[in-house]
């Protein structure tokens, strides 16, 4: 009798072992620190040579999905180009603007942070005697539009007031970070509207609530060329975190209705002129995180989880963030040898946890893992025609 006891007891401890060894998490060390280091990453991946890359030019039209031989880092640097006959990319210091030319006045979309306004009007004047007379906001984040006050100052020392469109939304956005940016002078209730300019008509579309900010706008002009910043980048991966996106299914949201629009040229606020081809691949990329996700999250989550949490003795929020890193890792790895040569797929990793926030918090992915955000386009949104009443 007691040779059986002793022999159940070793085969527990045995069981016992196996399963410790199985629930082991290898990591890095904190050391003498309470909290872990994070290690620097640098550049691996190179430019990806699958498109027409050209001169920098003021006079010579892009064509579609041609790119610009541009510096990583223009810094101090006021980079122009045409895009159409009437539509220009203009890029300051790290951050891009828009301008349309018209028939007797000059439109520029944003204004980026620590703008050298009197600089940039010299270098427009060199291409139209027309004034600068309207500035148009994309979204309410200081480096793309703080530079509206330098824009004003400039203006009025030449006699020139400026009219500066922006949506309700931003409005109410702008106010809640008591941001001290000029005040719109012609506001555009959402989610869709259209304002005159050139004596054409100029869309803005703000089709969610919150993506990227709060108050994400994209602005197409009548020749085929949009602004949408911060959302995608060409040729390229995301920024980290996609770029501080504040929710991730109202960013696909987003970009499902820049998909349903019609252009060939958009300002994506940094890098390079973005091509449609640039969204689509950015919309695809995020499709396979979330489909990975929903695969490796089931394989991480349940009583398994739980137990390397109970053996370590962590804090659930410890045990959590190792659940995330570790879920991350892997759908990074599933990912890998489809993107793995992509620029910035070092980012990979932040990329990934965005998504598993949205995931986690927001779909029954144990119950209904078939309900996932949906990636095509989606037709463009239009006024409601008003009724009288």
């Amino acid at each position: 009798m007691s040779n059986k006891i002793s022999w159940t007891i070793t085969a527990f401890a045995v069981i016992a072992m196996v399963a410790m060894y199985w629930l082991r998490e290898e990591g890095v060390e904190q050391g003498e620190h309470i909290f872990r280091p994070v290690s620097p990453i640098t550049s691996k991946t190179k430019p990806v040579d699958n498109r027409e890359m050209v001169s920098i030019s003021e006079t010579i039209a892009l064509k579609p999905d041609q790119m610009l031989e541009i510096s990583e880092y223009p810094i101090g640097e006021i980079n122009i180009q045409k895009l159409t006959d009437n539509s220009y990319w203009i890029m300051h210091n790290l951050h891009v603007m828009t301008m349309y030319i018209g028939a007797e006045e000059v439109l520029l979309v944003d204004a980026a942070e620590g703008l050298f306004a009197d600089r940039l009007l010299k270098r427009i004047a060199k291409l139209t005697d027309k004034p600068v007379t309207t500035l148009v906001y994309t979204h309410p984040h200081l480096d793309h539009v703080g530079g509206a006050q330098n824009l004003v100052d400039a203006l009025a020392k030449k006699g020139h007031s400026l009219r500066i469109i922006a949506t309700d939304q931003f409005v109410r956005s702008s106010k809640q970070y008591q941001q001290n940016i000029p005040q719109p002078t012609e506001i555009i209730s959402t989610p869709v509207g259209y304002f005159e300019f050139d004596n054409k008509q100029f869309k803005i579309g703000t089709p969610v609530d919150v993506a990227h900010s709060n108050a994400d706008s994209y602005i197409l002009f009548p020749d085929r060329v949009i602004t949408f910043i911060d959302f995608i980048y060409a040729n390229r991966m995301p920024l980290q975190d996609y770029s501080g996106v504040q929710n991730m299914t109202g960013y696909i949201t987003f970009l499902r209705h820049v998909a349903g629009e019609e252009w060939d040229f958009a300002n994506t606020g940094h890098t390079n002129i973005s091509a449609p081809k640039d969204l689509a691949f950015t919309l695809q990329y995020t499709k396979d995180i979330y489909d990975a996700w929903f695969d490796v999250i089931l394989e991480n989550w349940g009583v398994s989880g739980y137990a390397r949490g109970k053996l370590k003795d962590d804090y659930v929020a410890i045990w959590l963030r190792n659940i995330f890193d570790k879920v991350a890792f892997e759908v990074a790895k599933k990912l890998e040898p489809k993107y793995g040569h992509y620029p910035q797929f070092e980012l990979a990793l932040d990329h990934v946890l965005k998504v598993h926030w949205d995931g986690f918090l927001h779909y029954d992915f144990a119950n209904h893992p078939e309900i996932r955000p949906q990636f095509t386009p989606i037709s463009p949104l239009e006024p409601t025609p008003k009724t009288n009443k």
